[in-house]
């Protein structure tokens, strides 16, 4: 059977999670100060938020009509976070898991207490795509 295409709409819209570190020990930044998370909610309004951990940092895209504004869009914001970063000593990464760092110099910022999500340490893209009114949403790393 001949397959039809057809125009479809979407939408999408990206988050991603970094982990705050020392560029040269490559450890967790055990205390990154608030003053880097205020200078990002402020350079990218609604864009940034702080995650679980004190060292992470969530960034997220607007909705987006294409793949290649989404792609302008997450770049943009990568870069603005990590320059955010450096001028306060440290870098970003993107990593399941920092295996070699010690994580009881991290104390969770535990949004919801009640769900026990201890030592979880985690950072990945999440992709949600809604086509012709239905919503997906894809994580494409794992634990």
């Amino acid at each position: 059977m001949a397959r039809k295409d057809r125009a479809t709409n979407f939408t999408l819209g990206m988050e991603e999670e970094y982990l705050l570190v020392d560029p040269s020990t490559r450890e967790l930044a055990s205390d990154p100060p608030e003053a880097l998370f205020k200078r990002c909610a402020k350079v990218l309004p609604q864009q940034v938020t702080h995650e679980f951990l004190r060292a992470q940092i969530e960034i997220g895209t607007p909705v987006c009509h294409s793949i290649d504004e989404a792609r302008q869009h997450l770049g943009y914001l990568r870069s603005t976070v990590a320059e955010i970063a450096t001028d306060y000593g440290l870098a970003i990464v993107a990593a399941t898991r920092l295996v070699y760092s010690r994580f009881d110099s991290q104390p969770l910022r535990l949004i919801r207490p009640e769900l026990g999500l201890a030592w979880l340490l985690i950072s990945t893209l999440y992709l949600g795509v809604k086509l012709d009114g239905a919503v997906l949403r894809y994580l494409p790393s794992s634990l």
